[in-house]
């Protein structure tokens, strides 16, 4: 039986530090906003109509870069592949961050604004992806069930939790006395949860590894099958990439396309809940209700600090009840860089839109932002009842078959072609394909004499 093991849990804790971090990155201007160091330093408090203009500018730099950012991790993970990707993820966001925390003029903040936001699209595309497909390998195809969901969920937790962390940090920081210590020290706090990211195994290493190595038969059995499931259907999936006419396909294949829709709009409608606007400006929200000092700051983070508990509560049940927030198992694995990054620019465009308009919008309107974004779900709503009927009739019975499938296998709930089936697979089926692996091992073997013969160096010697 496949089972968990400690590189288990350390893959999935390092890979959660790197959502943690995207988390902060992200949110800590929500109080850097309400630090007045930060509105001393950049003249924000003299010119009301100025200060709102700027602050929505601030905000929307970081949603315009990101998608640049998402666009841009969609195609290099296929022209560098992800390890390549990662690194330039860690690299583009330490120098966006420097460049905030130490800039020196409000032109260079706001270029670092737009910096940062790239490496951020990047990040929170390349995160959970690389997330999915690392804990796709721990999945069982005998009880207990498989916790994927559960890990996967994880990314959404510590985000969360980088939220909260930089709230808290937020408010220690407004106490001192030292006033470019107050906005500049938080956003420096970032810097080091990108040098966790610079490190990496061969494909065949980490599934074994993830499966205990040759420790277990069976544990090691599995992992076998399971490289050569996702072998196999690497290669089908890049004769399809081909033979399709590459990138242009996911918008000309009826499969893909209405792939990329479903991402795009479920990550648009999320967002115009104005759920992102509440907290990037939920420190004028609380000082517009009257509390001064920090109050609003500790309120902020309190704010999300139970936000986050929510989210591992909601990570605990996606296992039980299915996985309906996890739409990215929805790409198969040659366009999931490019379905995903599609998916996150709809986060970003409608998120640019909602928060470069917000301090304006509050400071005319008022409460009456948030019925626009009451009735856009609701709208929303109508759309998916009108243009997805089926979806709602599907929407439960198609992810709860998902659930224990691996990351291959959902996609023939698309109509796409599985090379090799394992989690419902009859025990002849996985006889007969224990034979095959042991056949093209045997082969490979056979090769690598007959090459050690005829060179006098070993296979092992020539990788």
């Amino acid at each position: 039986m496949a089972g968990y093991t400690a590189y288990n849990l350390r893959i999935i804790l390092i890979l959660t530090l790197g959502s943690l971090t995207f988390g902060y990155a992200y949110s800590v201007i929500s109080g850097t906003l309400g630090q007045p160091g930060f509105l001393d330093y950049f003249n924000l408090r003299n010119d009301e109509s100025h200060t709102q203009a700027i602050t929505g500018t601030i905000n929307g730099l970081v949603c315009a870069g990101a998608v640049f950012g998402s666009l841009a991790v969609g195609w290099m993970c296929d022209a560098r592949g992800r390890k390549e990707t990662l690194y330039l993820t860690c690299v583009v966001n330490i120098f966006g961050e420097a460049l905030q925390a130490g800039s020196v003029n409000l032109g260079m903040f706001l270029a670092a604004r737009f910096i940062g936001g790239w490496g951020i699209g990047m990040a929170v595309v390349l995160i959970p992806l690389y997330q999915a497909e690392i804990c796709k390998l721990l999945q069982q195809t005998m009880p207990p069930p498989s916790a994927r969901g559960f890990l996967v969920g994880q990314h959404g937790t510590f985000a969360i939790f980088g939220y909260a962390i930089a709230g808290w940090v937020g408010v220690g920081a407004y106490y001192s006395t030292n006033l470019a210590f107050q906005w500049r020290f938080p956003i420096a706090v970032a810097f080091p949860g990108y040098l966790n990211h610079l490190a990496g195994d061969e494909a065949w290493a980490i599934v074994s590894r993830l499966h205990g190595g040759d420790q277990d038969e069976d544990s090691l059995l599995f992992a076998r099958e399971e490289f050569y499931q996702m072998a196999q259907q690497v290669q089908a999936d890049n004769a399809a990439w081909i033979s399709g006419g590459y990138h242009r396909q996911i918008f000309t294949k009826p499969s893909y396309r209405k792939r990329i829709w479903m991402g795009f709009f479920i990550q648009y409608a999320a967002q115009s809940t104005g759920a992102q606007v509440i907290y990037v400006y939920i420190i004028s929200l609380y000082q517009n209700l009257g509390l001064t000092g920090g109050i609003p700051l500790v309120l902020g983070a309190a704010y999300v600090t139970v936000a986050t508990l929510s989210n591992f509560t909601g990570a605990l049940l996606l296992d039980k009840i299915g996985r309906k927030p996890l739409f990215r198992e929805i790409f198969p694995t040659h366009i999931r860089p490019q379905g995903v990054a599609w998916s996150l620019v709809g986060t970003f465009l409608s998120t640019l839109v909602y928060v470069e308009a917000a301090p304006t919008a509050l400071a005319n309107i008022k409460w009456g932002y948030y019925i626009i974004f009451i009735g856009l779900t609701l709208i929303n709503i109508v759309i998916l009842y009108l243009w997805c009927p089926e979806a709602w009739a599907k929407c439960t019975d198609f992810f709860s078959k998902t659930k224990g499938l691996s990351l291959e296998e959902i996609n023939e709930k698309f109509g796409d072609e599985v090379v090799v089936h394992l989690t419902n697979a009859t025990d002849k089926q996985l006889e007969d394909l224990a034979h095959t692996i042991q056949a093209e091992q045997d082969e490979k073997i056979a090769m690598d004499h007959s090459h050690h013969e005829k060179t006098g160096v070993s296979g092992a010697q020539t990788v």
